[in-house]
């Protein structure tokens, strides 16, 4: 049975799909005292990995985003300087593949960051929004990866924190932040082909999501099969119909 979209009558180069919500632990306020000669007592906040950048009408979401006010003018911190200034290890910092928010032009990924503190107790501090409701897409586009939060305890086993916290980590014990992928923008499998090979490359998109979700297929030595593609595509366009109403 077919499925009907309906859109908005908005033109095609109006509005962004929902922003990706921030200050996951992540961007944590830390508290605590640096063991270190000459240190002493320290209370900051951080800015390792976060994303948020919402699918437009001609843009993918930007990694930088970080937030609406900020729009991409708020810099990382270098994992180097962070772990100059405080007494933390950050052990990992990555994207999360097959979390954007897939579109025609896609949201930005969920991004993983673990840290841990060095000879010392810290105390985190963060609102981690987007863990109960995801960043939804527009015009048919599909929404970002919900936030996550969690505590490793010195055996390696973690437990899920509450979205706003205030967390006191010991040696041994790491913050596991996963912040919002963002929403997408458009008909997935819309999006250009060349576009979709390349977030595969790049380890955003696994083969099977692209195939799945955007209707792009890999024969056995993962290059593109176009001829597969191109009839499942035809496959997932008779499946649908789009219409526009008047917005309110």
């Amino acid at each position: 049975k077919a499925v009907t979209l309906a859109f908005a009558k908005l033109g095609d180069g109006f509005g962004l799909a929902e922003l990706g919500r921030h200050m996951p632990p992540a961007m944590a306020v830390i508290s605590g005292v640096d063991p270190r000669p000459g240190r002493g007592a320290f209370q900051n906040f951080l800015c390792l990995l976060v994303c948020n950048g919402p699918g437009a009408p001609k843009a993918d979401g930007w990694l930088t985003t970080i937030g609406l006010g900020v729009a991409g003018l708020q810099q990382h911190d270098p994992v180097e300087v962070d772990e100059m200034k405080y007494p933390i290890l950050v052990r990992t910092q990555s994207l999360v593949p097959d979390t954007e928010g897939a579109g025609r032009h896609t949201g930005s990924p969920s991004a993983l960051v673990e840290y841990e503190p060095i000879d010392t107790t810290i105390e985190a501090v963060f609102t981690s929004d987007g863990t109960v409701n995801a960043p939804i897409g527009v015009r048919g586009g599909g929404a970002g990866a919900k936030a996550q939060q969690f505590k490793r305890n010195q055996n390696g086993e973690i437990e899920e924190v509450e979205l706003s916290a205030r967390v006191v980590l010991k040696p041994g014990e790491r913050l596991v932040s996963i912040c919002t992928g963002a929403g997408g923008y458009g008909i997935p499998f819309q999006r250009e082909v060349n576009r979709v090979v390349r977030d595969v490359k790049e380890g955003y998109v696994t083969k099977e999501r692209a195939g799945k979700i955007y209707g792009v297929v890999f024969n056995g030595d993962g290059q593109l099969d176009a001829e597969k593609t191109k009839a499942l595509r035809n496959n997932m366009a008779s499946e649908i119909s789009c219409t526009e109403v008047e917005p309110g």
